[in-house]
């Protein structure tokens, strides 16, 4: 217990400690983890039970989020890089967000896959680019620690996430999703009221960044 304390309050004073930049990105890392946590366990209950999706295309759509991530990240992973962190981080969770809610009033197999390649489309440049806030703000000596810590403020959100979607579940499954999505809209108002921009005009090779993403897309197929 003693250990688990310890190391609960050396979290918390890492996170004090933050630049607000950082505790903001943190703080997106969590909601990300807890919008997914929370929707993911139900998902195939909805697309059975609401959405008229049959069992085996229920995993073929999971693929789709992913591929809507594997699919924009070469073209627009360099994007904060050329318009700044703050709109991206902007457009990226309010996209999540609203993706969420556009995904439970679809019907059917075609209409699901098409808004999980959306929501995979925004979330491809959500993490990177909150990640990148971090370390735009952080010293390199504690990157590490910082970036380990990001890590544990998403391992928290999938953690409660679940938790939190059961309970929604009990009442409704369209509650999972609407929980999720507030989440994510929660991330775009703190992003709105709370980031100031940490870009530097001219300070990115986004040239390089660009070929290295093709590169790795061509590899990836």
């Amino acid at each position: 217990m003693t250990f688990s304390s310890n190391l609960l309050s050396s979290n918390i004073a890492l996170i004090r400690a933050l630049p607000k930049p950082a505790r903001v990105g943190l703080f997106l890392f969590f909601a990300a983890g807890f919008g997914d946590g929370a929707l993911m366990p139900f998902f195939a209950l909805w697309a059975q039970k609401e959405a008229g999706v049959s069992t085996e295309y229920i995993g073929l759509l999971l693929g789709c989020y992913a591929g809507g991530e594997l699919l924009a990240t070469p073209f627009v992973g360099g994007i904060a890089d050329r318009v700044g962190r703050r709109p991206v981080l902007l457009i990226s969770t309010a996209g999540v967000g609203l993706g969420f809610l556009l995904l439970y009033m679809t019907r059917g197999v075609f209409a699901s896959a098409l808004s999980l390649i959306v929501i995979g489309v925004f979330e491809s440049v959500l993490h990177p680019t909150a990640a990148t806030v971090v370390a735009d703000v952080v010293a390199a000596d504690k990157l590490r620690a910082h970036f380990a810590l990001a890590r544990v403020m998403s391992n928290a959100g999938r953690m409660i996430g679940p938790a939190v979607g059961s309970v929604l579940a009990l009442w409704s499954l369209g509650l999972v999703f609407f929980g999720s999505a507030a989440a994510l809209l929660v991330g775009a108002v703190v992003v709105a009221v709370a980031l100031p921009e940490t870009w530097a005009k001219g300070s990115s090779a986004q040239d390089d960044e660009e070929g290295e993403g093709m590169i790795a897309l061509t590899a990836a197929f």
